[in-house]
């Protein structure tokens, strides 16, 4: 009987949805099994279930197609017919929070509560919706009533502890925290929070004595809860904080030595840990402090690690390095020290090869250690020493895979730079591949990486290690939109074009298409066939990133710019470079662009307004220069579009146009063309000086 009844709803399903029909709701239709023929009709109350049913499966169906009202007003016929059911509740609430029908959502998740007194999902789900609305003290009032109900779970506290903390009411919050850290089963993220809250009370405290027993309470709950959790490296780090500020430094040192043991590979760790050490006040004060203690108790070596980084910090390498070396003897099997002593050589003091000599000899002792290998092969990649760095980024590779200790993303990503700048491209994408399967972000990473080649060989060899990861991940749209990308900054345009191309392909076959393809994705597929000289096409495509950004001010200002470089639709190219300047005033190049629509309807006195404005934001724009000079020359004004024009060309000297304009004057390009140069290699010096003081 179950399953006959199971095909009957779905037929009448079926029939719903071909009918189109649940925005309204049908009447109840009969419909007769022809394998059961004694069959009864439905029941009023399975009617009114299966067409609930029906609505909602139409209703998700519209949230597909994104036609959210569609689906709201399905999911509210849904509703009624099944006012029991708890999600339908909150998908409505949901679909007119997103229609900014804030009021209408609260008196959704309000009767559902009074039809549902008892339930706590959605009680959870009126808290969910009422903060949406922003109504503060209902939230806190249904997050106490939660907390009545469920005493013993930990999240009600600590979401009303974060809720009245935004809201600066911070000794009520401690109250709060007070009330349930010995009633919930799992205490100790409520303990962490109330010892922050102590702290941070000790902080903001002016008097010493009120900040002392501030922190005494902090002390104290941290205590307790590392008794719960003794290896909990939080909240030892946490002790170890309170300890500084509260001038026991050896007790902190204690702490933190305890924290080394639980992470004893992390260099990150024991930075941040030294760094502690400034609750003292200031770095002089820290140093002197810690000084003192290496010779009251010798028996912390690892003293002199802090001490390093402290001085690292001050900026005296001299003392880091003494330091770091200090640390390096006290602790023969522990790479930390040695990796940053190698790190100062290298980055700070720009020795390389003193870098590379010190990690050698400590490789020496050990010849399998992964960090300094690691190290090692990252300052030969530095040093152009590519062969070697390959090698040792090999070696390292190898003992990844034997001990099954895998490696970081970092690891595989400059294991890929490096086989990419010894022009192995197959290896380079393999483990570019390997880095993003760890961590997807590495391909933004990469393609940052990218734009930054100075020489068109070493870009070219990207966008291979590009081509060849596509086809390591043939599903991800990502990599040829990251290609288009890198052609289209090449002027590469037909290529630009095709990788666009493949990237709207693999996403209309994946889930990625409404991450990856967004309005952005259209703008540059559109600027690259526009570029490419297909403007219908661009229209659309730059139509298509306004459908998905209607805010979108550089697609507004590229259309009308592209139309006022043709003398078309100057109207619309008007409104849409207004709608631009409304999100942006400021811009020069939104202005420029209104400047030039004037220009090519014959108003020059406007254009010459508006251009003068771009250029005054803008001086150094050759774009805006030209057309500057344009405006000046057609009102006459020769004298003053000359200087406009010589300094385009100065900026910008493959602009054929200008050089045709400068030639017809009768102006010498050769002397421009040397200040142009001139120009080019000061910019380059410049930008290398920046460089090396960052």
């Amino acid at each position: 009987m179950r399953r006959v009844l199971s095909s009957l709803w779905m037929a009448g399903v079926l029939l719903l949805a071909a009918a189109g029909g649940c925005r309204t709701v049908p009447p109840p239709v009969v419909i007769v099994n022809p394998e059961a023929p004694d069959l009864a009709a439905l029941s009023a109350e399975g009617q009114a279930r299966a067409d609930s049913l029906a609505c909602y499966a139409k209703g998700l169906l519209d949230e597909r197609r994104r036609d959210y009202a569609s689906a709201l007003s399905n999911f509210q016929a849904a509703a009624r017919l099944a006012p029991d059911n708890e999600e339908l509740a909150l998908r409505v609430a949901l679909l007119l929070l997103q229609q900014r029908r804030v009021d209408e959502a609260v008196g959704v998740m309000d009767e559902a509560t009074r039809h549902q007194p008892d339930s706590d999902k959605i009680l959870r789900w009126t808290i969910l919706v009422h903060r949406a609305a922003g109504h503060t003290e209902r939230v806190i009032e249904l997050y106490r009533d939660l907390i009545r109900r469920e005493p013993a779970n930990a999240d009600p506290y600590i979401e009303l502890t974060a809720l009245l903390i935004q809201e600066g009411r911070h000794d009520e919050a401690i109250r709060l925290l007070e009330s349930g850290r010995d009633r919930v089963d799992e205490p100790l993220d409520l303990l962490r929070l109330l010892a922050g809250l102590h702290a941070e009370k000790a902080e903001a405290a002016t008097d010493d004595r009120e900040a002392g027993r501030s922190r005494a309470a902090a002390i104290q709950i941290l205590e307790s809860a590392r008794e719960k959790a003794p290896a909990d490296t939080s909240i030892l780090f946490q002790l170890g904080d309170l300890y500084i500020a509260d001038q026991q430094i050896e007790r902190a040192v204690e702490y933190f030595e305890a924290v080394e043991q639980e992470k004893p590979d992390s260099l990150l760790i024991r930075q941040k840990l030294a760094l502690s050490f400034l609750k003292l006040g200031d770095k002089d004060r820290a140093i002197q402090a810690l000084e003192e203690l290496t010779r009251q108790a010798p028996g912390h070596p690892r003293l002199f690690f802090y001490l390093g980084e402290l001085y690292h910090d001050k900026g005296d390498t001299e003392k880091a390095l003494f330091n770091f070396s200090l640390a390096e003897k006290a602790f023969p099997d522990d790479p930390t020290p040695l990796l940053r002593k190698a790190l100062i050589l290298s980055e700070d003091l720009k020795q390389p090869a003193e870098a590379a000599r010190a990690l050698e000899e400590g490789l020496e002792n050990r010849p399998e250690d992964v960090h300094l290998l690691e190290m090692l092969a990252y300052v030969l990649y530095d040093m152009k020493d590519y062969a070697r760095a390959l090698a040792l980024f090999e070696k390292r590779h190898e003992l990844a895979v034997r001990d099954e200790d895998g490696a970081s993303p970092l690891f595989y990503f400059n294991y890929a730079l490096a086989a990419e700048a010894a022009d192995r491209v197959d290896e380079a994408a393999k483990h570019l591949h390997e880095a993003i399967q760890l961590n997807p972000a590495y391909i933004e990473a990469y393609l940052r990486h990218a734009f930054d080649q100075e020489d068109d060989a070493s870009l070219s060899r990207c966008i291979r290690v590009l081509d060849k990861l596509a086809r390591l991940q043939p599903r991800d749209p990502t990599t040829h939109y990251y290609m288009a990308l890198l052609h289209s900054s090449r002027k590469a345009y037909p290529e630009a074009l095709s990788a666009f191309e493949k990237a709207d392909e693999r996403a209309e076959k994946s889930a990625f298409l409404g991450e990856a393809l967004d309005a952005k994705f259209y703008f540059w597929y559109g600027a690259a066939a526009e570029r490419n000289g297909e403007f219908e096409r661009a229209e659309k495509l730059i139509g298509r990133c306004l459908k998905l950004d209607p805010q979108h001010a550089d697609a507004y200002n590229y259309l009308a710019y592209m139309w006022a470089e043709k003398g078309r639709h100057l109207d619309r190219a008007e409104e849409y470079v207004r709608k631009a300047l409304a999100v942006n005033p400021t811009s020069a190049a939104f202005i420029d662009t209104l400047g030039w629509i004037y220009y090519m309807r014959g108003d020059y006195p406007k254009a010459l307004e508006q251009l003068a404005k771009a250029a005054e934001l803008l001086p150094e724009d050759p774009t805006i220069l030209d057309h500057l000079g344009d405006a000046f020359d057609k009102l006459g004004q020769k004298d003053k579009a000359l200087p406009r024009w010589e300094r385009s060309f100065i900026l910008d000297p493959q602009n054929e146009d200008v050089a045709r304009k400068l030639k017809q004057a009768g102006v010498d390009l050769a002397p421009l063309r040397a200040e142009a140069e001139a120009l080019r290699k000061q910019n380059e010096t410049g930008g290398k000086k920046s460089e090396s003081k960052q």
